[in-house]
């Protein structure tokens, strides 16, 4: 709590420095994008990790989202940079697969579904500052390098449907009915350093790398399962992290607009957690979480204007 009001704070400050900044410029983006992305999470049979260390894993793959994003810049004198984006995401097309184990090390499988997972979304926000900290300049190339460290709060959805359900393990087919939800939330402070080469007097090339301190929540809906409460039938609680990797072209045609060209990769991870069950008879069950991974990456095109 103390890490997200020092953030908090350090993103705010430069709307009371704005009043007295000798140069202030705005840049609004609008970005297009396609993304494909990965999570898997898997539970142990009781609170102790064991019995089996895996029980049931859950496996989203090759998720084919379209992705469009709004967001801003603001520079304050030259030195010091306000930012925020806003993301949403369609799914269109992926692969689910849902498993349970009498053993461990994922022996003895018991049940397999293989299902259908091109429905859902998936939202991002993030808010930060950046302070110019160094400048350093290449006299035979008459260009500029500029180092930015940063700070920031963000916010992270997936919300995941699972449909078309098809019974591998035994081999029984197709069922019936299925429409089971996985909707989690990664939220928290992270810090970054990002860096712009400048290639010309109107482009430049960006890289930065962020590093993400997250809470995480998972809350599931298994419709098909009568023994189970609804809409909340389990929930996953943990403490996690998050790598994002961001390269970026950007192109100034004049004073009012430019275009640009990037790839964002992102690794989100989670320690073990809790694993709450809730049944149809108000009993709660508890067990372990050992892990949630989201992984993904999205290729985008970008039109900004400036003011």
């Amino acid at each position: 709590m103390l890490m997200k009001r020092v953030v908090l704070g350090m993103v705010l400050m430069p709307l009371a420095w704005s009043v007295s900044a000798g140069t202030v410029e705005t840049k609004v983006g609008i970005d297009t994008g396609y993304r494909q992305a990965d999570l898997h999470w898997s539970i142990a049979g009781n609170s102790s990790g064991c019995c089996p260390n895996v029980l049931s894993e859950l496996t989203w793959s090759d998720l084919q989202i379209a992705q469009i994003k709004g967001m801003f810049e603001t520079t304050f004198n030259e030195r010091i940079k306000l930012f925020g984006m806003l993301s949403y995401g369609d799914i269109f097309n992926g692969d689910n697969q849902d498993s349970d184990y009498n053993g461990d090390n994922r022996t003895f499988e018991f049940s397999r579904s293989n299902n259908d997972a091109g429905e859902g979304d998936l939202l991002d926000a993030s808010i930060g500052i950046g302070f110019l900290l160094a400048r350093f300049f290449d006299e035979r190339a008459g260009r500029e390098m500029r180092l930015y460290p940063k700070v920031g709060y963000s916010y992270h959805e997936q919300n995941l449907v699972v449909t078309d359900g098809f019974q591998t393990i035994p081999a029984l087919g197709p069922f019936a009915g299925l429409r089971s939800t996985y909707e989690t939330v990664w939220e928290g402070p992270w810090v970054g350093l990002a860096l712009e080469f400048e290639l010309s007097d109107s482009s430049y090339l960006g890289v930065e790398y962020q590093y993400h301190w997250a809470d995480y929540t998972g809350v599931a809906n298994w419709n098909l399962r009568s023994d189970l409460q609804h809409p909340k039938s389990f929930e996953h609680t943990a403490e996690g992290w998050g790598h994002l990797f961001d390269v970026s072209y950007n192109k100034r045609v004049n004073k009012i607009w430019g275009w640009g060209l990037g790839l964002l990769i992102e690794n989100w991870e989670t320690n073990d957690g809790d694993d709450k069950v809730f049944l149809s008879n108000g009993s709660i069950l508890e067990t372990r979480l050992n892990e949630v991974v989201f992984t993904s990456w999205v290729l985008s095109f970008n039109f900004d204007f400036y003011f």
